[in-house]
């Protein structure tokens, strides 16, 4: 199977949009631009982590060190899912991702059990 990366690259416009170009190395065309608001950039940011298979999140943070917290979920007047872990950390992320997150965590909890389950070689 042949892999390939393309070169790419992100600029800010004068006009402060977000510039992502492609070289091709074609002396005939220009290379391929990509030009997106400022306010975008999170967006499709979030998409192309999506179709990667990750978990896009933001993290709100002071900089403290570990502290137990209790933590909360809902929905914020954006649509977007948030974890509050105390006033200074919030987690934010889209409703898709939060799924994807839950998916990823029911798995973690069943193999969680499978291993707590599992009888002990020794015993």
């Amino acid at each position: 199977m042949t892999k390939r990366m393309h070169p790419i690259a992100v600029d800010t416009a004068e006009n402060g949009d977000v510039v992502l170009t492609q070289a091709i190395g074609d002396l005939n065309e220009p290379d391929p631009e990509i030009r997106i608001a400022p306010e975008q950039a999170a967006v499709v940011c979030g998409w192309i982590q999506q179709a990667a298979g990750g978990v896009p999140a933001t993290l709100y943070t002071d900089d403290r060190g570990p502290e137990l917290e209790s933590i909360e979920v809902y929905i914020n007047a954006a649509g977007m899912v948030n974890i509050k872990v105390n006033e200074e950390v919030r987690l934010e992320i889209s409703p898709v991702m939060a799924k994807r997150l839950r998916e990823q965590l029911s798995r973690a909890i069943t193999e969680s059990l499978t291993d707590l389950l599992r009888p002990d070689a020794e015993a």
